[in-house]
């Protein structure tokens, strides 16, 4: 359930709802106007010579490669216990389970708001091990999964092959896995009833290439849903936080996971 709604003038032909777990919906139909103001091309851009990273306003930019090259390694860079909640998530087995009610709530409440239509096409993109992805097969929704990391995507085709297993059901011809970044990605436009960030739009780097890519792959009237716990733009405090990360462990690392 929808617990706050945050108007914006109507001018602008976009309203955001929002959730108490950083859930955004935002309508194709209601948004092209007011994106078609914020977006503005500038001609060929050079991934690896762009962009300036928004959310990151006390640093340097972080370059596509070197972004991109953070989330590829790590997989072989985690611990066998990181691993380990690479196939179990989202089931926490730590006292009170807090981190599968809280993805759970989070996913529940977006899917529930997206209303997507039935055996409707959804991308994922950032879907890492694949546990939402897993979901989504369950609810009878066609599924494109976009990851960057390799070792990631194995994982996740590892689960959905069990999952199907498990269920008896055939899911070869339900999901489609797809090694690439939102900014390099090549799908045809209208192919998607819905696309989904779950904690994974702070992994993008160049923000306007995929924000305008992601609605041009919107179906009239398609949804894009998001849940983002680590990336509040203007939010100079957590902006530190990552950054000390970024430093403490000499990588992207915890940036991307």
């Amino acid at each position: 359930m929808l617990k706050k709604f945050l108007p914006i003038p109507k001018k602008r032909g976009l309203r955001i709802r929002k959730d108490l777990a950083s859930s955004h919906l935002f309508s194709k139909t209601r948004i092209n106007r007011i994106f078609k103001q914020i977006v503005k091309k500038k001609g060929e851009r050079s991934l690896d010579a762009m962009p300036v990273i928004k959310r990151f306003l006390d640093q340097e930019t972080v370059g596509y490669t070197q972004a991109v090259k953070a989330a590829s390694d790590y997989v072989a860079n985690i611990s066998n216990g990181g691993r380990e909640w690479l196939y179990r998530k989202p089931f926490d087995p730590s006292p009170g389970n807090l981190e599968y009610f809280s993805l759970m709530y989070a996913l529940n409440n977006l899917l529930k708001a997206m209303n997507i239509r039935e055996e409707g096409r959804v991308l994922e993109a950032g879907s890492g091990s694949g546990w939402l992805t897993e979901i989504l097969l369950m609810l009878g929704f066609q599924v494109d999964a976009l990851e960057p990391a390799a070792d990631m995507l194995q994982i996740a085709r590892n689960r959905c092959q069990h999952l199907g297993k498990h269920y008896q059901i055939d899911f070869s011809e339900q999901v489609y896995f797809h090694q690439t970044t939102i900014e390099e990605s090549e799908f045809a436009e209208h192919s998607f009833d819905a696309i989904i960030f779950f904690d994974s739009l702070h992994h993008v780097v160049d923000e306007h290439t995929a924000l305008e890519k992601v609605f041009s792959y919107l179906k009239p009237g398609g949804c894009l849903g998001i849940v983002e716990g680590a990336w509040h733009p203007g939010n100079k405090a957590l902006e530190r936080q990552l950054v000390k990360e970024m430093d403490t462990y000499g990588t992207l690392e915890n940036l991307f996971h």
